[in-house]
């Protein structure tokens, strides 16, 4: 009975996991990820979604996906210990194993996103700059598209501080060339509408060059390297932003600088950015998602070599030292 109660209980914290990844990779339709019918949907389409994730996946994917499980479920273990252990314990049975397995999850789901955080922070920190004084010779730029009008009709202060800090640059003759990467679907031209401000404002357009397909920060970042052939590179955008884009360039191996536009968050991009870096570690370290236009350098497959096995018999352990602890802090 315990067996089986216990593989009901997984059951169920893998799929709230499965149906919360879906807004984490979506980070859009968080405002409506209470909305019952939303979360309602069809598990069929969920299914479909979830395999669509993993169309590029490699067996190193799959390793690291078994051991962020086994990291999860310890965590998610500990905390459940600690509530049954100390909370609640003149409440119904019942009553309180939801409540002790919520605030488990919901402190596991803390610790994922926290940890995401800290470590695209500390990384990325170091190498953002705020004045361009720091670059000590011409380098090329690339200026990370956004938006150019709001809905009302405004110019987007993020764009406009972004095409400063680029012609800035610019008049202190610390541009080789400029890259504008950004989304192009349809009439909406990200990357024309920097080249077109750039030249108004005086740079040269032979000195710009328009990647009409950095639909993401993620595509940007593969596409200047595999695509334009560029190693080393000053991004320009929000700090918040750079965080994300600095980190990406480490991992595809471009060595790259943040150069910091003004702006400030919005309660709007608070919210976005707080699952942003979570859906970053997702995309690079699981799906292993490829950009629309392009792909990724590819790296050495599975070869079953003797360095492989120990590094699989690693992953299995982990998971089976997760699922023993899993199991035998799981109340009766």
């Amino acid at each position: 009975m315990r067996a089986f109660t216990f593989l009901f209980y997984l059951v169920t914290i893998l799929l709230f996991a499965w149906l919360l990844g879906g807004y984490i990779k979506n980070p859009d339709t968080i405002p409506t990820v209470y909305n019952f019918r939303s979360l309602a949907g069809s598990l069929l389409d969920k299914f479909k979604l979830l395999i669509k994730y993993f169309n590029d996946a490699d067996a190193w994917n799959y390793m690291a996906l078994i051991a962020f499980i086994s990291v999860l479920l310890l965590v998610f273990s500990f905390f459940n210990f600690l509530a049954h252990t100390l909370l609640f314990k003149k409440l119904n049975y019942y009553l309180r194993w939801f409540i002790c397995k919520g605030i488990s999850a919901l402190l596991t789901l803390f610790v994922f996103i926290y940890t995401t955080h800290y470590i695209v922070y500390q990384y990325s920190t170091p190498k953002i700059f705020v004045d361009s004084q720091d670059f000590s010779e011409a380098n090329d730029i690339v200026v990370l598209g956004t938006r150019r009008s709001l809905d009302g009709g405004m110019i987007n202060a993020y764009y406009r501080h972004r095409i400063d800090a680029v012609y800035h640059l610019y008049k202190q003759n610390k541009v080789k060339r400029i890259i504008a990467s950004g989304d192009h679907s349809g009439s909406y031209n990200e990357p024309q509408d920097i080249f077109n401000d750039l030249v108004r404002m005086g740079v040269p357009a032979n000195l710009i060059i328009k990647d009409e397909a950095g639909f993401r920060t993620l595509d940007s970042i593969v596409r200047i390297k595999n695509t334009y052939g560029i190693r080393d590179a000053i991004i320009v955008s929000q700090g918040f932003h750079l965080q994300r884009a600095l980190f990406l360039s480490w991992f595809y191996n471009v060595d790259a600088v943040g150069y910091q536009a003004g702006g400030q968050m919005t309660d709007k991009m608070i919210r976005r950015e707080l699952l942003a870096k979570p859906n970053l570690f997702l995309d690079v370290f699981i799906f292993n998602t490829q950009p629309k236009r392009g792909a990724s350098d590819s790296r050495r497959s599975w070869q079953g070599t003797s360095e492989d096995f120990i590094l699989l018999g690693l992953d299995l352990t982990l998971l089976f030292v997760a699922l023993a602890l899993a199991y035998y802090t799981f109340p009766l």
